[in-house]
């Protein structure tokens, strides 16, 4: 992994432990992670980091995306796109 990776993944799992922080005590019904897999390519071997979520009582798990950048802008466009902006629940989940 190189530098940026790095920073970028400590970056992510600081956000992270920000949101747990501010929901406190509540229940989670849902809970996420990072990993990377790395993929040849056209142009050779490249690392791409993959966010994931976790419904924690089914334990039913799905992709929230997949960059070869992870950064600040990618995450609020996941969380745009994973959440309802009336009461912040995931789509389809009530």
């Amino acid at each position: 992994m190189n530098q940026h990776q790095h920073h970028v993944i400590n970056y992510l799992i600081e956000e992270n432990r920000v949101l747990r922080e501010q929901i406190g005590n509540r229940r989670l019904r849902f809970s996420d992670d990072f990993f990377t897999v790395e993929v040849w390519t056209p142009t050779g071997l490249q690392r791409f980091v993959v966010l994931f979520f976790m419904e924690l009582s089914t334990r039913r798990v799905e992709i929230g995306g997949i960059a070869s950048r992870a950064n600040g802008l990618w995450m609020a466009q996941i969380a745009r796109t994973v959440t309802d902006g009336v009461d912040r629940c995931t789509h389809g989940n009530s």
